[in-house]
């Protein structure tokens, strides 16, 4: 039920003549009264064209449109949202309609993600623990969102911008973050199993203690990125670049990183093994402790030796390796 306001005062366009005959999308004696009746008491159809209509009413009518967002659920609530959200550029009242985008107890998973899919815009928008599961984002603008521990399994980001964006303990399990902006993101102990984040930019993102495990990472810019601890078991990281990441004690168990730029990275306590390192180029990292048992080194640049016994730098140079004198 609606609350009442106090809206009484006749307006220009309230009544309509008598005599004339009342359109269906016409406005109905009684201005914005008659209006208010027919959102509580229409049907559907009624309803949409009477929320359209309260526009005609100024702050008035917007008012009303925020009473039913406030005290409707479903269809009704999402229809009033997209009325304003498509009739106000005040930054300051976006940012209030944006804030009801994570109520998925009011709207219901499915509406959520319909007002997610109809927003293009959303920075610093807040959808903590809410359930995205295959939601379409794709090119959307979530810079700096709240994203913790929200469910984005299979979801389709790609190409959406999450730079800065706070995605700790999300699963975004087999999710589609092709070409994605993850600058600066924390995805601290998240959960991206299987997922495509190819040509993705991760620059100086937190990914520590997260889970990649399968994930294909052909081509992302890791550059600077936080990747302690990870378990990055089977991940494509082919002709990625990889220069000064950490991978201090990370599992890299049967990883591909073929052709990957691993300049001044820090592999310290990595397991590598089985890991493919053809072509790569690990000038200047830090190896300490570093597990290469079984890996492939066909080419692989390591520059000088500094890390590795007589022994084991004999038997990678005898297994393809090239180090520098």
């Amino acid at each position: 039920m609606l609350m009442t306001l106090n809206v009484n005062q006749p307006n220009s366009n309230d009544a309509v003549l008598g005599g004339m005959a009342i359109p269906l999308e016409g406005l109905v004696l009684g201005g914005l009264e008659g209006v208010k009746q027919r959102i509580v008491n229409g049907d559907r159809r009624t309803q949409a064209i009477a929320l359209k209509e309260t526009l005609n009413y100024g702050e008035d009518g917007r008012l009303v449109l925020y009473q039913v967002l406030n005290h409707s659920q479903g269809t009704l609530q999402e229809s009033a949202w997209r009325i304003l959200w498509d009739n106000t550029q005040d930054e300051q009242e976006q940012e209030a309609l944006r804030a009801y985008l994570p109520l998925s107890s009011v709207l219901g998973v499915d509406h959520q993600k319909k007002l997610l899919t109809y927003a293009h815009v959303l920075p610093k928008v807040k959808l903590s623990r809410a359930n995205l599961q295959g939601a379409n984002l794709q090119g959307k603008n979530l810079l700096e969102a709240n994203l913790i521990e929200a469910i984005l399994i299979g979801a389709n980001l790609e190409g959406a911008e999450l730079s800065c964006a706070d995605l700790r303990g999300a699963n975004l399990s087999n999710a589609n973050l092709r070409r994605a902006n993850l600058s600066g993101a924390n995805l601290c102990q998240a959960t991206l199993e299987r997922s495509n984040l190819e040509q993705t930019y991760l620059i100086e993102s937190i990914l520590k203690g997260c889970d990649l495990v399968g994930a294909n990472l052909t081509g992302a810019n890791l550059t600077d990125a936080n990747l302690h601890s990870a378990n990055l078991r089977e991940v494509n990281f082919s002709e990625s670049f990889l220069s000064r990441a950490n991978f201090r004690e990370a599992f890299l168990c049967q990883a591909d990183l073929s052709d990957a730029d691993l300049r001044r990275a820090m592999l310290s306590n990595a397991d590598l093994r089985e890991a493919n390192l053809k072509n790569a180029n690990l000038r200047g990292a830090n190896l300490r402790g570093v597990n290469l048992q079984g890996a492939c080194v066909e080419n692989t640049r390591f520059g000088e030796n500094h890390w590795f016994s007589t022994a084991v730098w004999l038997d990678l140079e005898a297994r393809g390796a090239i180090f520098e004198n």
